[in-house]
């Protein structure tokens, strides 16, 4: 039984998804169970299950599956001598329906088994197994297991539909006609019915039986006449006989103007025939007759407008939105396929503006709200996207939203509009003046503050090895170790953290060179063609003496920044010009210094390690 619980504990853990607090709950809930089991007599271990059941129930209820999931797998621990059967299989179904909304569908087929097993005369129990026995192909089971149904509650339509269905999946199409009968005997006559008589006489190679029948119903049941002529139609079309489903249609148009489904279906028609002008008139006469609600107009209009979009023909797709809008005033579906249209004609402007008018229906919306922080990314609007994360972490305050809210913040700092203002109000606070010192430390004062709520220690790891960055930048390495241990905590193959850790003990007085090496060691295996950890990689060996290895890696790194097109750093052109120097090559240190004194000297506000460019000047002063 210890196994079947572990491994129950490693299935809803990997399907949830869930992190260190949680996984921590069902340590602490199997620990508790373990010692309430001890304790537990026969007589109050009954109250102890039915009490966990009804916390998983009210947890499940609440949306804390993990908690819920937790006490299910205790209350099946606690019973695992199977004291009461009714109480264990209570148990693996609730575990069972987590699974399923997980889609996890063979470990929630597995625990559907043991549920039946525990509790064979449950007649809900029983027909899940069914249906999912059949969701698996395994046809014959799935049939003796809703016969058995059908025995136990034979009035129950709902089985016989559905043994019906399994027939016709298994290609019995007499048992399925015979439970269709039953079906409908019970249910009355009607053409949902009808079609899928018809369906049946289609897949079994009778069409004409189809038709005769349906034929014959229309006769019957004039009150059906509409649908049993349009279901006719279909038939027709099905059977190649498109001039008969073409006059049928067109009878019906006269007979039932301005119907919806009937200009429908005459757009499908000539859809069928390529005949792309009918086709079109068709599906935006089915739209105008208002018919239908906004997701349907939208479905029906939706192939018509892509045609459009191809040839970005915008007056017959202006003229098409418009006609929606005026039907549909602000409905969801409706500027849905605005942004889809805009989108794919590149229109960013009237794309955007759409996403903003859906976003004040879907108020709650975070792929929507995601995906206009994307779109301000494509657009480089930083104060946007800003402004979109602020508001997303305010909304949502999730692990995801505070590292978006985190980057953005960062982002902000390098906005050009902002940098050399002391106060805007173009500008979010975190730019306030002086700009970019101000701006981290906006920075580091918001990613302590979320830092304690995240739970994520993938996020946390990040936001942790940002904020050492920033303490980088600013020459305070004390602090920005600490982060970096801090980030390695969470995330011990963070490779930045790793590569800046190991960078930084270069920095330090009396460094210890082989630990670096072993960071940096440990980054490059992770990353092997990442520019900045070949870099450090290389000046370590080169600290420690070993000019053949470190000439190596630099060789590298300058091979794979030419394949990327990237140029090389000054701190890359000064770590390899150091090296040409010592091994006397004073010619290409010159050529690679001077090479860094020329980017510097293109923007120098962008290089912060003044040193570095002093004693490559004082190089070229003492050697003029």
């Amino acid at each position: 039984m210890k196994n079947l619980i572990t491994t129950i504990l490693c299935i809803v853990h990997c399907t949830l998804c869930i992190g260190l607090s949680a996984h921590e709950e069902y340590a602490d809930s199997m620990f508790r169970a373990q010692i309430a089991k001890e304790q537990l007599t026969d007589s109050t271990l009954l109250d102890q299950l039915n009490y966990n059941l009804f916390k998983a129930k009210e947890y499940q209820l609440k949306g804390q599956i993990n908690k819920a999931a937790a006490l299910l797998v205790a209350n099946m621990d606690l019973d695992s001598t199977i004291t009461y059967p009714e109480l264990y299989a209570t148990s693996a179904f609730q575990l069972y329906k987590i699974l399923y909304e997980a889609k996890q569908y063979n470990d929630a087929f597995h625990f559907i088994k043991i549920v039946h097993h525990n509790n064979p005369n449950n007649n809900t129990y029983l027909r899940d197994l069914a249906w999912m026995e059949y969701g698996f192909q395994q046809y014959k089971l799935a049939i003796k297991h809703f016969k058995e149904l059908n025995k136990r509650q034979p009035y129950n339509s709902d089985n016989i539909y559905s043994l019906c269905q399994i027939y016709l999946q298994d290609k019995q199409y007499n048992k399925a006609l015979k439970e269709l009968e039953k079906y409908q005997y019970l249910e009355g006559h009607s053409v949902q019915i009808l079609a899928q008589c018809a369906a049946i006489h289609g897949q079994s190679g009778k069409p004409q039986k189809a038709e005769k029948e349906v034929i014959n119903y229309i006769n019957e049941h004039p009150e059906d006449k509409l649908d049993a002529s349009l279901l006719l139609s279909r038939i027709y079309l099905n059977n190649t006989k498109n001039t008969e489903s073409l006059n049928l249609l067109l009878q019906l148009n006269n007979e039932y103007p301005n119907d919806g489904t009937i200009l429908t279906s005459l757009a499908e028609h000539y859809k069928n025939l390529n005949n792309d002008s009918l086709y079109e008139k068709y599906s935006l006469d089915a739209v105008k007759s208002a018919t239908f609600n906004a997701a349907t107009a939208v479905k029906i209009i939706r192939p018509t407008l892509s045609g459009y979009v191809q040839l970005e023909d915008t007056i017959n797709i202006t003229s098409i939105l418009n006609t929606l809008n005026t039907i549909y005033p602000n409905e969801s579906p409706v500027i849905e396929l605005q942004a889809d249209v805009y989108k794919a004609l590149k229109d960013t402007t009237n794309w955007r503006s759409a996403l903003y008018d859906l976003q004040k229906i879907r108020n709650n919306d975070k792929v929507l709200d995601f995906q206009l922080v994307t779109l301000a990314e494509s657009l480089f609007d930083n104060k946007e996207i800003y402004r979109l994360t602020k508001e997303g972490y305010d909304k949502y305050g999730d692990d995801t939203w505070a590292y978006y809210y985190i980057i953005s913040l960062a982002k902000n700092q390098d906005l050009d509009t902002c940098t050399n203002t002391e106060t805007t109000q173009d500008c979010p606070p975190v730019l306030g003046g002086r700009a970019e010192r101000r701006g981290s430390n906006m920075l580091i004062r918001e990613s302590m503050r979320i830092l304690p709520t995240l739970t994520n220690s993938n996020i946390k790891s990040r936001v942790y090895q940002m904020v050492g960055d920033i303490y980088s930048s600013q020459n305070q390495d004390s602090l920005a170790m600490q982060m970096y241990d801090s980030c390695l905590v969470y995330d011990p193959n963070n490779s930045g953290a790793l590569n800046n850790v190991a960078y930084n003990i270069t920095k330090q007085p009396n460094p210890d060179l082989k630990k670096a090496e072993k960071m940096a060691a440990k980054a490059l295996e992770l990353e092997p063609e990442n520019n900045y950890i070949l870099d450090t990689y290389a000046w370590i060996l080169f600290l420690q003496g070993d000019n053949f290895l470190s000439e190596f890696y630099f060789d590298k790194l300058l091979r794979v920044e030419k394949e990327q097109g990237q140029q090389p750093s000054i701190e890359t052109l000064y770590h390899i010009g150091c090296l040409y120097l010592k091994t006397n090559r004073i010619e290409q240190a010159k050529e690679m210094w001077q090479k860094a004194l020329d980017i510097y000297n293109e923007n120098p506000d962008n290089f912060e390690e003044k040193e570095i460019i002093t004693t490559i000047q004082n190089f070229f002063n003492d050697n003029k």
